[in-house]
């Protein structure tokens, strides 16, 4: 996944960023570029993800500093909204909301049951106000 996004014009480069421990990698992040299409309108946006940590660094906040330092990178770069799909329990906790709040759905078929786990974080108060639709993840 992250080999096809940075071949493509959804990467950027500032956005993807490294957590190392004694000149060794132990964590990335990457947000990279998607949009939320209606009928008439697209409206440009990030996807967050991946998200990881080497197995024996987990449960050490890795993760989720790169999250916080991602976020306030992209809100610096003039972005507006995050969408990631993933554990709604761990990513509320920096904020992220149900994209179906704002009347936003995902292009793939997700089950009533995970509905929940398609999320948004807006960087910038009200930047999802009116706007509905499909987003890509």
């Amino acid at each position: 996944m992250v080999i096809g996004v940075r071949n493509s014009s959804k990467y950027i480069p500032e956005l993807a960023l490294v957590a190392e421990k004694d000149g060794e990698i132990i964590g990335y992040i990457m947000l990279s570029k998607t949009s939320i299409k209606s009928a008439d309108k697209e409206f440009p946006a990030l996807n967050l993800g991946p998200v990881c940590t080497l197995l024996e660094e987990r449960n050490r906040k890795i993760g989720g500093e790169l999250i916080k330092t991602v976020l306030a990178k992209a809100k610096e770069m003039g972005h507006t909204a995050v969408f990631l799909a993933g554990n709604k329990d761990y990513y509320s906790r920096f904020g992220f909301v149900p994209a179906s709040k704002f009347g936003i759905k995902c292009q793939h078929n997700v089950p009533d049951e995970l509905l929940d786990n398609i999320m948004v974080l807006e960087l910038i108060p009200n930047a999802l106000k009116g706007i509905t639709g499909t987003v890509y993840l």
